[in-house]
């Protein structure tokens, strides 16, 4: 017994879920995707949990590190949402210094909350922005070509 077709045929427009647009249609609206907010918020609830963790380390009361960490969360969502929001729009050395002075400042204020000085800090957060916009600038230059 012999069967006409052993595969079966794709789709001829995609997958199931997926619209077929209509030719010469403009996209009048932005998709969104789920990682848009949600990397952001993963990284806002990491920071704030370990903001909330070092502010109680450092003898605070349970009740004040959680509003210390909870503003630092939601500080730390809506910067990373922002610049990931906009880097499409941004040239490479603007967003480039955008993800370098978001985490200079993320880790020069975690280093001033184990205890360092508002100058140690402070420098340990212009090196690893610096760093870190090495690295990034790194990453978009060869990304683009």
């Amino acid at each position: 017994m012999t069967h006409s077709h052993t595969h079966p045929q794709p789709h001829a427009h995609g997958p199931r879920h997926a619209r077929p647009r209509k030719p010469g249609a403009t996209a009048r609206y932005v998709e969104h995707h789920t990682y848009d907010w949600s990397v952001p918020l993963a990284l806002g609830l990491f920071f704030g949990a370990y903001v909330g963790f070092l502010e109680h380390d450092g003898g605070s009361s349970a009740g004040k590190s959680a509003i210390v960490g909870l503003i630092a969360a939601a500080v730390c969502f809506a910067v990373c949402y922002a610049i990931g929001r906009r880097q499409g729009s941004m040239i490479t050395e603007v967003k480039t210094l955008a993800y370098a002075v978001a985490f200079g400042c993320a880790f020069g204020f975690l280093y001033g909350l184990s205890g360092a000085t508002v100058f140690k800090a402070s420098m340990m957060g212009l090196l690893l922005g610096a760093i870190m916009g090495m690295c990034a600038l790194y990453v978009f230059r060869n990304r683009a070509r």
